[in-house]
């Protein structure tokens, strides 16, 4: 992404009835989708099969549990440190949306 451009997944997300929110810690991306499933499957499918990420893995897959959590955004953004991401990146299932819900107050969220 270059300075000034707006990340692409801000233009198309909307398109796609995606929201979601992008972690970065420098140097890795952690990121939740939320939306319809055939949407966020198709979407990671993308990710995944892009040449320019590597280490793709989908840590949870499953039906929102109430409302989306980032409705007001296509793709909200929050730098995170290296040892969050990785205490995020160790959970599985369920409990890694439990583990962002709970470090949500602690994250700066550009909309």
């Amino acid at each position: 992404m270059h300075s000034g451009h707006r990340p692409v997944g801000r233009i198309k997300n909307p398109q796609r009835g995606l929201t979601g929110m992008l972690l970065f810690d420098g140097r890795r991306i952690c990121q939740y989708l939320e939306g319809r499933r055939t949407d966020v499957v198709v979407m990671g499918g993308l990710i995944e099969t892009d040449r320019r990420h590597t280490g793709f893995r989908v840590l949870h897959e499953g039906e929102l549990a109430g409302s989306r959590l980032f409705s007001r955004w296509s793709m909200g953004y929050a730098p995170i440190q290296n040892a969050d991401l990785d205490r995020l990146a160790s959970c599985s299932g369920p409990a890694v949306v439990d583990e962002l819900i709970r470090r949500l107050p602690s994250f700066y969220v550009a909309p």
